[in-house]
């Protein structure tokens, strides 16, 4: 089952509503095609998470996706969705985002 820790929920928190000037977490279902880049949690409703969505059907969205969803998703052997403990979100190029049809490939940006 996906737990988002603490300190996650709280930079969600803080970000605002509709914010898309940084990422957050980067979950994902680790038995399909799906990707979510979560940029903030709505100040209005705890379950209302904004961020980039990819369903796996040829296009990247930036939209809202419920907590409670992605929290309770399992796919078909059972497996819920993961954070991507590995991804340096900070690095993640955001104008490139809005172009793209899919997140299997996340423009980075180069090192400094």
């Amino acid at each position: 089952m996906l737990k988002i820790p603490d300190n996650l929920m709280q930079a969600l928190r803080e970000a605002g509503d509709q914010k898309v000037d940084k990422i957050v977490c980067k979950v994902f279902n680790p038995c399909g095609g799906q990707t979510w880049l979560l940029t903030s949690l709505d100040p209005e409703d705890d379950n209302i998470l904004w961020g980039f969505c990819d369903l796996g059907m040829g296009c990247v969205e930036y939209g809202t996706v419920y907590l409670s969803d992605l929290l309770n998703h399992r796919g078909p052997l059972g497996i819920g969705l993961e954070i991507d403990k590995f991804i340096d979100c900070d690095r993640i190029d955001i104008e490139a985002l809005w172009d793209l049809d899919s997140l299997s490939n996340i423009p980075m940006k180069d090192a400094a």
